[in-house]
């Protein structure tokens, strides 16, 4: 899996790309820049437009087959509904990430190809709908773009537009080309045994070569009950660098689709030498998922936004 472009600095996590996601080289943002206009269309994507390769699914699977740490990932895939469905159609889903303190709040909706993590977000409350005048941001998976966005706003479109979808579409996301899964051993997490496989990525690439995950997955379940995680991105750390260690606890699941998915998400500071998690520093609620179909062009830049294509 290429890693994303994006990465949420305030939840210090990264994110990881399909294999359709083309790298970039950085360059400077193109500030007050036209986007071209998207051309409607009312057929809705299919797998062939998405990118869904009909070797994908089982590529995935042998290759999660072949490491003790992806054997215990692709057993949490299955118990969380398996990649057919995760492919069938763009995920739609409320994102409304709640600092306790330091930073504002941000609440978006957001629908995402999970084909080729494409990426249109709306700031929720902003507009009714996507294209209706509302503040909006995006990723074609060549660019960045924003719609409406203050120029003092604490969102970077690069950064956010994939980042709560990596977060909720653990352990789905885990299952693409790049990605390394190693089987740590176990450790307790809120009173369940769990699994622990740490997550890291092959060299140069994206934005956050260096950021790692450690996934906890409950033995009894096979459901994913929380990870840890560290920042590095280069928008951030551009000498190099990472943030210290967090933990976010997945809870309150729900369905959609068929597919299992977490509803809170809070993250807490991680006390490396006692092993054990701190304060709570960050609320997050999911709200709103559902798997639906959407407009070829409706990932497209739209008419009037603003690429930003550097870090």
């Amino acid at each position: 899996m290429k890693k994303l472009l994006i990465v949420l600095c305030s939840l210090s996590f990264s994110c990881a790309a399909t294999p359709e996601t083309k790298k970039e080289n950085p360059v400077e943002e193109k500030k007050n820049s036209e986007a071209p206009k998207s051309q409607p269309t009312s057929e809705p994507m299919s797998g062939a437009e998405s990118g869904l390769s009909s070797d994908r699914i089982g590529d995935s699977k042998k290759r999660l087959q072949a490491s003790p740490g992806g054997q215990i990932i692709l057993a949490a895939i299955e118990k969380a509904g398996g990649l057919e469905p995760w492919f069938s159609n763009p995920l739609h889903f409320r994102f409304n990430y709640m600092p306790l303190a330091g930073r504002p709040p941000i609440d978006t909706r957001q629908v995402i190809d999970t084909r080729s993590a494409r990426a249109r977000h709306l700031v929720f409350g902003s507009a009714d709908d996507f294209g209706k005048g509302g503040v909006e941001l995006g990723w074609t998976g060549n660019h960045a773009w924003s719609k409406g966005l203050a120029e003092d706003s604490k969102i970077n479109p690069r950064f956010w537009s994939l980042t709560p979808y990596y977060f909720v579409g653990v352990p789905f996301v885990l299952a693409d080309p790049g990605v390394i899964l190693t089987l740590e051993g176990e450790e307790t997490l809120n009173g369940k045994l769990c699994d622990v496989v740490r997550v890291t990525f092959e060299a140069d690439t994206g934005d956050a070569p260096d950021d790692y995950y450690v996934v906890y997955v409950d033995k009894t379940s096979n459901a994913v009950a929380g990870l840890r995680y560290v920042v590095s991105y280069k928008g951030f750390f551009p000498d190099g660098g990472q943030t210290p260690e967090k933990i976010m606890v997945y809870g309150d699941p729900i369905e959609a689709n068929g597919l299992r998915f977490a509803t809170t998400y809070n993250t807490f500071k991680w006390d490396v030498d006692a092993k054990k998690k701190g304060d709570l520093v960050t609320k997050i609620v999911a709200s709103d998922i559902k798997f639906a179909p959407v407009e070829s062009s409706f990932f497209e830049i739209p008419e009037g936004a603003k690429t930003k294509d550097g870090f």
